[in-house]
């Protein structure tokens, strides 16, 4: 919507919202860190999983990835 406005009026809102006594920092609200933490056990996970393909030992994985081994059995579905 905001393209159908011309350059002068968004200039305006622009220039008004930098005075603004509000401002609000996404990194403290709740949904965005839960979305960083999912992103970040992914990632650890996909490392886990090529780190345990490389023959590293279960634990020594858990050790260097910082994730739980019983949530390394559960994610990637490893008996034991």
């Amino acid at each position: 919507m905001s393209q159908f406005r011309n350059k002068t009026i968004q200039e305006q809102i622009l220039a008004e919202e930098k005075n603004m006594p509000i401002r609000f920092d996404i990194k403290k609200d709740l949904r965005y860190q839960q979305g960083v933490t999912k992103g970040a056990l992914k990632t650890a996970l996909r490392i886990a999983k090529n780190l345990l393909n490389s023959g590293y030992d279960i634990a020594e994985v858990s050790k260097h990835t910082g994730v739980k081994i019983s949530t390394l059995r559960k994610s990637l579905k490893i008996r034991g």
